[in-house]
């Protein structure tokens, strides 16, 4: 506006001046920016002017008046008072426009002209700007209440999830998840119905607020029910209204309180199959319905709640199994020693009696069954042994006297044993003790009782004409054996059954019960070694056994499991 020839004032609501061109305060010598115009007034006019302001003369157009008297200078001026749109709160209100000459009027009103114009605009991108802001702050306060509802959400799940952790037992599991979904939803009460052991009901686990009624029986509804049957049969969670409430009351009367409820289907975990599990149910006194938001929570949270019943009960139903399996060994346990001493004692009579009968009989005919009898006795004593060994292994009995032994003697006292058994139509064993200086921390006794097997059975297997080779291999901390044969070798199918009890391969069957080395691994184990086999059909066996070199070594293995459990004796 600096190009009017005229003053221009921009006037706040009280008459202080905003803005100016600076022609008025060129002739007044004075600045008036920033102070209220009447105090540049004569009195007469400063009446006037507050007269003006107060009217709101500006609407009828007419022209003010105002003598300017700043002391020394007196100017007499006539303003045209322009008003912006009322709803132009943020612009000046009130304009003052310096009447101008005859010349002057043309050039003026244009100005005016495109003063309203430019404040016409302003008012108009002012509009707009006010109406994106209100919408991009709606927008904000939406994007807000979505992601507090999903923070919720989350840790509703996170505290369902935790309590499904916290427990292993069935019952407390389920009251706590009802008390954590009750909390989630802000609801009145909250129940959870498991189906029933023959599945034609829904009975009551657990339940929580008003629905709660400790020590009274629990609810039942019949699957079959026309409002629970739909749902179960849907498979998807649902609003129930005060009317279908009122259908459930009768076989539910502790929901009686409740004029709405979200109900939804406890599903089995995928891969699991079968009907539902149960129904959860949250519901409020109020008949103000919940929203799909909440429907959504409750199918999400159905889900790890689903997950954690079944785990629990596959616990109870592994403990069950466990405790019933514990029962039945230690009943076999009693059987065993009951058999086996009532077997020994007619076996001891039997042996010593062939005995007597062979020194008194000297007639070739009769010490061929004597002999028999004695060696069928024998072997029935070597059965109950085998077979109170076996449970010994399987319930930790077994009774170990570890101590630093030399290999060398133990070798020469299995090699003397081999050829003390004949060594006519038997595979040559190769050994050779004195080669062997390296020493084991084991129990003496179980260690030859593992190389009588696996030599005895490698003798069992192999041809005259074969070999039967013992290698021992020493590092710092273990010691391995092998035992090598050139028999036939054994069926690939065989391999991972060779250890098991009482199994036996059907085509190489040579008697025995099968126990020999399920015993040995046994024993190999309870020293903290380990024992494998390798074989090729047609090409022959090797068994490998590892077992501690010193004490160090030992107490690192099947030392240190005995110190946890005294069941594995030292």
């Amino acid at each position: 506006m600096s190009g009017f020839p005229g003053a221009v004032l921009a006037l706040s609501a009280d008459g202080t001046v905003l803005a100016s061109n600076g022609h008025l305060e060129a002739r007044l010598g004075t600045s008036l920016t920033g102070r209220p115009l009447a105090e540049a007034l004569d009195a007469p006019s400063r009446v006037r002017y507050q007269r003006f302001l107060e009217r709101g003369d500006a609407e009828d157009g007419a022209p003010w008046e105002l003598v300017f008297d700043t002391g020394g200078h007196v100017d007499l001026l006539t303003f045209h008072p322009v008003a912006p749109r009322p709803d132009g709160a943020e612009l000046p209100r009130l304009w003052l426009v310096e009447h101008p000459r005859d010349d002057q009027a043309e050039p003026l009103n244009a100005e005016l002209t495109a003063l309203n114009s430019e404040l016409v605009n302003a008012q108009r991108a002012l509009g707009k700007e006010r109406t994106r802001l209100a919408r991009a702050v709606a927008a904000a306060e939406e994007a807000r209440a979505r992601a507090e509802a999903a923070t919720r959400r989350l840790e509703a799940l996170q505290e369902v999830l935790a309590a499904g952790l916290r427990h292993l037992d069935t019952e407390a599991l389920l009251q706590d998840v009802v008390g954590q979904t009750m909390a989630a939803f802000s609801a009145d009460g909250a129940v959870l119905f498991m189906r029933s052991d023959d599945g034609q009901a829904l009975v009551e686990g657990a339940a929580a607020g008003v629905i709660a009624s400790p020590g009274a029986a629990p609810m039942e509804i019949p699957v079959g029910h026309p409002v629970v049957g739909r749902l179960l049969e849907q498979g998807e969670p649902q609003l129930i209204d005060d009317a279908d409430v009122a259908r459930i009351v009768p076989d539910a009367p502790r929901l009686s309180p409740l004029r709405s409820l979200m109900v939804a289907p406890l599903l089995p975990p995928p891969g699991r199959g079968g009907d539902a599990m149960g129904v959860l149910m949250v519901g409020a006194c109020s008949a103000e319905g919940s929203s799909e938001g909440d429907l959504d929570l409750l199918r999400a949270m159905t889900e790890p709640i689903a997950l954690a019943v079944d785990r629990a009960r596959l616990f109870f139903d592994e403990r069950a199994a466990r405790e019933r399996a514990d029962r039945a060994l230690a009943l076999r346990d009693e059987v065993l020693g009951i058999v086996s001493h009532d077997l020994r004692n007619p076996l001891s009579a039997i042996f010593m009696s062939a005995r007597a009968l062979s020194r008194r009989l000297s007639d070739e005919h009769a010490r061929k069954p004597i002999a028999l009898i004695r060696r069928e006795a024998d072997r029935m004593n070597r059965l109950i042994a085998d077979l109170l060994e076996v449970s010994r292994l399987e319930t930790k009995h077994l009774f170990l006297e570890p101590a630093l032994h030399p290999i060398g003697p133990l070798l020469t006292e299995l090699c003397e044993r081999y050829a003390a058994q004949g060594a006519e139509g038997v595979a040559r064993l190769e050994c050779d003790p004195d080669r062997v200086e390296t020493t084991i921390y084991a129990d003496r006794e179980r260690v030859m009782q593992v190389l009588d097997n696996l030599v005895g059975n490698a003798r069992k297997f192999t041809p005259p004409e074969g070999v039967i080779a013992l290698e021992i291999e020493a590092d710092e901390d273990l010691v391995t054996f092998s035992v090598h044969d050139t028999g036939p070798g054994i069926p690939e199918a065989d391999l991972p059954h060779l250890f098991d009890r009482f199994w036996q391969a059907r085509k190489t069957q040579r008697g025995g019960a099968g126990l020999g080395l399920a015993i040995a691994k046994g024993i190999v184990e309870a020293h903290g070694g380990a024992i494998s086999v390798a074989s090729v059909e047609g090409r022959g066996s090797c068994f490998r056994f590892t077992l501690p070199r010193t004490a160090a070594a030992y107490d690192a293995g099947a030392g240190g499991r005995a110190g946890s459990d005294p069941q594995v004796q030292r």
